[in-house]
């Protein structure tokens, strides 16, 4: 009986925490209030990704200044080098840079660090990834993910048109699969 009883109240427990989740889009609708009241910026799909050049630490050049990029381009902002979550997500993304690359789709990581740390990271943590080294966020605040005189930076993914437009801005909730990246490009999977 005392099982029967144990089991009803882990059930109505399991329900209620259920009910009780935050709503993501609430969530994130709060977050960007939030982050804009301190000066960050949103960039909106369908806007004209930032004028400013975005360049890996071999020297290749990802996105030029008023020139749209040579294909879609998805740029992962990192909030620092050598955090578990970033990481974590990093070696996500590097093992999607491959079928990412085979549909088109050109992936780097930005790294608010000098050239020299963000080598380090970037041999350790996404070596199939370009790298890009932001130690003055020169990239990080056009396109939203820092803010002057703020240390903390915001763990970001946007997503560049071959057209030079803003595909989509995920900030703190990063589109997770090949799939939902893809789709978020208007690139149909591959099955």
């Amino acid at each position: 009986m005392k099982t029967i009883i144990t089991l009803s109240a882990l059930t109505g427990l399991l329900l209620v925490s259920g009910c009780m989740m935050p709503d993501r889009d609430k969530q994130v609708a709060a977050n960007e209030a939030k982050l804009a009241e301190e000066g960050y910026l949103q960039l909106e799909p369908g806007s004209a990704a930032p004028a400013v050049e975005v360049s890996s630490i071999d020297g290749t050049t990802i996105v030029g200044p008023g020139e749209p990029p040579a294909g879609p381009v998805l740029l992962f902002f990192i909030t620092a080098p050598d955090t578990p979550n970033c990481a974590r997500e990093v070696h996500q993304l590097e093992r999607a840079a491959a079928e990412l690359s085979a549909a088109g789709v050109q992936t780097a990581i930005v790294v608010p660090a000098g050239l020299e740390q963000t080598a380090a990271y970037h041999a350790e943590h996404g070596p199939s990834l370009l790298a890009v080294a932001d130690p003055e966020l020169a990239v990080s605040i056009p396109y939203g993910c820092a803010v002057e005189g703020v240390d903390y930076l915001q763990r970001t993914q946007v997503g560049i048109a071959a057209d030079g437009t803003v595909a989509f801005f995920e900030r703190g909730f990063p589109l997770s699969t090949v799939k939902q990246v893809l789709e978020a490009f208007g690139i149909a999977p591959a099955e």
